[in-house]
């Protein structure tokens, strides 16, 4: 499910002359592909991690590099470069007059203002109610997460100071 390495290079050196227009198109054709599989195997792959016992999914030689916090990250940053792509903006000003931006391009300007539309207000619903889940059962308590890291950092700014407190000094 990987790209190759030469559909990597020329799409990370897709506007470079070393390739010709041919050349890019099938490249893209190819990896569009790929995407577009990947996409399509989400649903069976959420049946399998709600399906098989989690012991197996977490312990499996082959799922064991791949299964881990890299991988969270790597669907959250998926999630957001899905959302920009289809453009799902939130919605702002007032119920009198709700409208939604997007900045397309910070050097060129480029914006996106319209008036809020049914679609709009849907995708906003669909995105809270699913923030609002993932705070409900993943998000700390802030207050509790906030005073465990200031122990923990400043257990880490004691120990720097005992240890160069117990050094020797240079000769």
């Amino acid at each position: 499910m990987h790209l190759t390495e030469d559909q990597r290079k020329k799409l990370v050196d897709r506007e470079s002359r070393d390739f010709t227009p041919t050349e890019r198109r099938d490249n893209e054709f190819a990896i569009r592909n790929r995407l577009k599989e990947f996409l399509e195997f989400l649903p069976d792959a959420i049946l399998i991690i709600e399906k098989l016992p989690k012991e197996q999914l977490r312990k499996n030689k082959k799922l064991v590099d791949v299964i881990n916090d890299k991988t969270v990250q790597g669907l959250f940053d998926l999630t957001e470069k899905l959302l920009d792509l289809l453009d799902y903006m939130p919605i702002q000003g007032s119920s009198r007059k709700p409208y939604v931006t997007k900045i397309l391009s910070e050097r060129e300007g480029d914006v996106i203002v319209r008036t809020a539309n049914d679609l709009d207000f849907a995708r906003n619903g669909q995105v809270n109610n699913h923030v609002a889940r993932l705070a409900d059962y993943y998000q700390a308590d802030a207050h509790v997460w906030m005073n465990q890291w200031l122990v923990h950092e400043g257990k880490k700014i004691i120990d720097a100071e005992n240890e160069l407190k117990n050094r020797e000094p240079p000769k």
